[in-house]
C-alpha cells in the first residue's frame, strides 16, 4: 500500500505582510460604513476619491501615544506630500531613523510620541533651517537638527531649577546593565557616561576611563561605524551644558582627532561650546557620595 504524502505545514505570513493586511481590512471596513453597509449598496455620500496616506491616516488611533513607529512613518509621508516636499518612504530605514530621534529626546527627558511628532511638526515649520543646516529635508536630518529643536524649547522648570522630570541615574543604569559602556555613550554622550562610571567605581582611574572611550570610538572608525561616533557627539552636546564638577568637559579636546575623521565636526549640529544656562538638576545625583557629604559636612561648619 502506498504511503500518503504528509502535506507540508504553510510558512507563517511575515509580520510585515500581516500588518499590511489588518490595515486593509480596517480601510475596507470604513469605506463601507462611510458609503453603503455593503459592497453592493448604494453609496450615501456619493464617490470619495482617497490617496493610500489618506485612508491609512484614517485608521490611525486619534492619540498619538497610541501609534505604531510604523504610523509615524507614514504620517510624515503624507506630511511631505501635502507640502510637495519630495520623498520616499522605506519603512525599515525610517521607522529606524524614528527610533533613534525618540532615544535622543529620551535622553533629555522627552519620552512621548508627541514629542517626536512635535520635534517633526516643528521642521516642517522651519524647513529653510534644516534644509540650510543640513543640505536635504529627511528624518535623518531632521534627526541632525535636534539641538536646535531643543535650544527653541522651553525647559521645566520648578523654583528656578531646570529638571528632566526622569530618575536620569536609573535609566542610564539600566542602559548600562542591557549593553554596558557602547550603549551608554551613544544615547547619553561622554561627561554624562564618565559621570556615572565614576559613581559606580568612584575609586577606578579617569585615564582608565579616556583609554576605554577611546579605544571604542576608534574601533567604530576601523568598522565604518561613523554614525556611532557622530552619535557620541550629538548626544555630548544635547546634554550640555554640565555641572563644573563633571569629569571629561574637555570632550572635544580629548578625543579631537575621532570628530575630524567621522565628519562631525561638519555636521550642523557640531557646536565647539556647551549650551548656556544651568544644568538639569538631577545631574547633582551623579556627584560620588564623599564629595557630597564633604560638600555637605562644609555648609554645616
Amino acid at each position: 500500500m502506498a504511503k500518503m504524502k504528509m502535506r507540508p505545514e504553510p510558512h507563517a505570513l511575515p509580520e510585515s505582510i500581516v500588518k499590511i493586511a489588518d490595515d486593509l481590512a480596517v480601510i475596507v471596513e470604513k469605506h463601507f460604513a462611510d458609503h453603503g453597509s455593503k459592497a453592493t449598496g448604494k453609496p450615501r455620500t456619493g464617490p470619495k476619491v482617497v490617496d493610500w496616506e489618506q485612508m491609512i491616516g484614517e485608521s490611525r488611533p486619534s492619540d498619538v501615544e497610541e501609534w505604531s513607529w510604523r504610523d509615524l512613518a507614514m504620517w510624515f509621508s503624507a506630511e511631505c506630500k501635502k507640502r510637495f516636499v519630495p520623498f520616499v518612504l522605506r519603512y525599515e530605514r525610517d521607522i529606524g531613523i524614528i527610533k533613534e530621534i525618540h532615544s535622543d529626546l529620551i535622553s533629555v527627558g522627552r519620552n512621548a510620541k508627541s514629542d517626536v511628532k512635535d520635534l517633526i511638526s516643528w521642521a516642517f515649520e522651519n524647513q529653510d533651517g534644516v534644509l540650510e543646516a543640513e543640505g536635504s529635508f529627511t528624518l535623518s536630518s531632521i534627526r541632525g537638527c535636534v539641538n536646535l529643536y531643543l535650544q527653541k524649547q522651553p525647559a521645566k522648570m520648578i523654583d528656578g531649577e531646570r529638571y528632566l522630570g526622569i530618575d536620569l541615574v536609573k535609566e542610564m543604569k539600566g542602559e548600562y546593565g542591557d549593553n554596558r559602556t557602547t550603549g551608554v555613550i551613544r544615547k547619553y554622550g561622554i561627561p554624562l557616561t564618565a559621570a556615572l562610571f565614576r559613581k559606580l567605581k568612584p575609586d577606578y582611574p579617569l585615564e582608565r576611563i579616556v583609554g576605554g572611550i577611546e579605544e571604542r570610538l576608534r574601533s567604530w572608525l576601523k568598522e565604518d561605524g561613523l554614525e556611532n561616533i557622530q552619535d557620541v557627539a550629538r548626544r555630548s552636546i544635547t546634554s550640555s551644558p554640565y555641572p563644573d564638577w563633571f569629569p571629561l568637559l574637555d570632550w572635544r579636546r580629548l578625543f579631537a582627532p575621532m570628530w575630524k575623521e567621522s565628519f562631525s565636526t561638519s555636521k550642523g549640529w557640531w557646536d565647539e561650546e556647551d549650551h548656556d544656562g544651568r544644568p538639569y538638576s538631577e545631574y547633582d545625583a551623579f556627584r560620588e557620595d564623599r564629595d557630597r557629604d564633604a560638600q555637605e559636612s562644609g555648609r554645616s561648619q
